[in-house]
């Protein structure tokens, strides 16, 4: 087994049964999967480019964006070089890095116009929760989800570390509840939908 980052080997590199292993064990927990995270090489992350650009196009004109759960931070090359980037996530990524653990506590307040959740809700048990502390404190937010009733959805969403699993209206629903409006959406790719939401 090839050992990487922090001693620990990549999600994608252990088998299907050890991968739904552990998810289901973090839902048990209510915890959030850190090895999943703390072993992110950018090899994976390279999948999420065309997400990330598609999502910049909706937060044009906004001065600054707080990207939680940023990754490799595949976001901020899209974004203009006049915005101020904040990336947050579940361990440091750079010297600039919000660390923050939204399945234990609530998200971070920073100087930002909009928020960016891009492959995040998946992996937060109370995502309701998050998406509602996100609306007291920023006007705009650009969200990714992976919905079960997607053209050709994921069939087997434990093997990718999530935890909930929300249709497209299940979804709409649940921003409305925590306060947000939905201003744009549309599909991108297959089996994942993007948001454009206002409070």
């Amino acid at each position: 087994m090839n050992m990487r980052k922090g001693g620990l080997v990549p999600f994608y590199d252990l088998d299907r049964q050890e991968r739904i292993r552990l998810t289901e064990t973090a839902i048990a927990k209510g915890e959030s999967l850190h090895s999943r995270w703390i072993a992110l090489e950018a090899p994976e992350a390279k999948g999420w480019n065309a997400r990330a650009a598609a999502a910049a196009e909706w937060l044009q004109g906004y001065r600054s964006v707080l990207d939680l759960g940023c990754g490799t931070m595949i976001l901020e090359p899209h974004l203009a070089d006049t915005v101020r980037y904040y990336p947050c996530d579940i361990v440091a990524r750079d010297d600039r890095t919000v660390i923050c653990d939204l399945n234990l506590e609530p998200p971070p307040v920073v100087e930002a116009e909009a928020v960016a959740c891009l492959g995040l809700l998946e992996y937060l048990h109370q995502p309701q929760s998050v998406m509602a502390a996100l609306a007291k404190n920023y006007p705009i937010a650009v969200v990714s989800y992976c919905v079960i009733d997607a053209m050709n959805p994921s069939k087997d969403r434990r093997a990718h570390g999530w935890v909930n699993d929300f249709d497209s209206v299940g979804i709409a629903t649940m921003f409305e509840q925590a306060g947000w409006h939905i201003e744009q959406r549309k599909e991108h790719g297959a089996f994942q939908m993007l948001w454009q939401l206002s409070r």
